[in-house]
């Protein structure tokens, strides 16, 4: 109610000291960040709905990017169509959902062949389902090159970066130079992730974002994705370990899958980037079925509850590294 009183005492409407305040962030530094803390840590609700309005008053382009193997995948194979549509009703109460000049969801060319019920719900909300290389990382190479891209045709033809905004769904560290770099070139950024509180890594991350949010947020609470058994059911040993490197462990890692010259199957997993990634073998079997379903046990007794859920690349490298070999490819 201080603020209230101030703004009494100089006869001046809240509204009119928002947009002053808008104002003079767009021309020099302090001020923005003046204006980011108090749309962080204000109390008065008033003068904060204000401010967001203003904020996102001045965006005429948003861009959308959704590493969506890493958030929502499992959400969106059950239950799509209202995921999508929870998005894009979060966007719109946060003022940012009008202006999609373009929304991306990247995954492997695989991911959207095996359900093309995504692509229909993705496509339907006007959401372009992107296909990438199967290989650690893909996605984020192809949003990263994206964005830059997006970056520097702004700056060619001298558009202001405050009337832009980017929004990155994902929880992969290694876009915390991305969002770096655009908050230091004055883009409005968004991040939503699904890590875990208090995940440093997430942390580093929102620093460099305008506003963060949690994959939770933009889903309602009443929201409780269906079982689908069929699907599951039907998945093979491999098709469960690969889902499982791809989505549960962040970043992903890419499982290997090779028959020896005795005919016996080696399973393993790929950490790393470069010509000389280190592998770690899993196990064997006669059939690469029955070699990812002996992988799937091995990761069970090793990992024990947290193999079902997420789980940090590094530590889930260290842990095995504790009983497994590492070797080069």
């Amino acid at each position: 109610a201080h603020f209230q009183d101030v703004c009494s005492d100089v006869h001046m409407d809240i509204a009119d000291v928002a947009r002053l305040l808008q104002d003079e962030s767009s021309r020099s530094e302090v001020a923005r960040l003046m204006v980011d803390r108090l749309l962080k840590y204000t109390d008065y609700h008033a003068f904060e709905k204000l401010m967001h309005r203003h904020y996102w008053a001045m965006v005429k382009e948003v861009r959308l990017f959704w590493d969506i193997e890493n958030v929502g995948w499992d959400d969106m194979q059950q239950n799509g169509r209202e995921v999508v549509r929870a998005l894009r009703n979060f966007l719109d109460t946060k003022n940012i959902g009008g202006f999609a000049a373009q929304m991306w969801a990247v995954a492997p060319t695989w991911r959207f062949a095996d359900h093309p019920h995504v692509v229909d719900d993705l496509e339907d909300a006007a959401i372009r389902a992107v296909n990438c290389k199967s290989k650690p990382e893909a996605a984020d190479h192809v949003i990263k090159g994206e964005i830059e891209k997006a970056a520097l045709l702004y700056g060619k033809y001298q558009v202001p970066a405050s009337s832009i905004v980017f929004i990155v769904i994902t929880s992969d560290q290694d876009f915390t130079d991305v969002l770096q770099k655009l908050q230091y070139s004055g883009y409005k950024t968004v991040l939503i992730h699904n890590a875990k509180d208090g995940s440093r890594h997430v942390d580093m991350m929102s620093l460099h974002a305008s506003h963060a949010y949690t994959w939770k947020e933009v889903l309602p609470p009443s929201f409780r994705p269906a079982p689908c058994p069929a699907r599951k059911s039907g998945k093979s040993d491999w098709q469960k370990l690969v889902d499982w490197a791809r989505g549960r462990v962040h970043p992903p890692v890419w499982v290997n899958g090779m028959e020896d010259q005795e005919h016996i199957w080696l399973i393993s997993l790929q950490f790393g980037r470069g010509l000389f990634p280190k592998e770690i073998c899993l196990s064997k079997g006669e059939t690469r079925n029955a070699a990812a379903g002996t992988a799937l046990e091995a990761l069970a007794q090793l990992l024990g509850q947290q193999a079902e859920a997420n789980i940090e690349q590094r530590a889930l490298h260290a842990t095995l590294s504790k009983t497994c070999q590492a070797e080069p490819t």
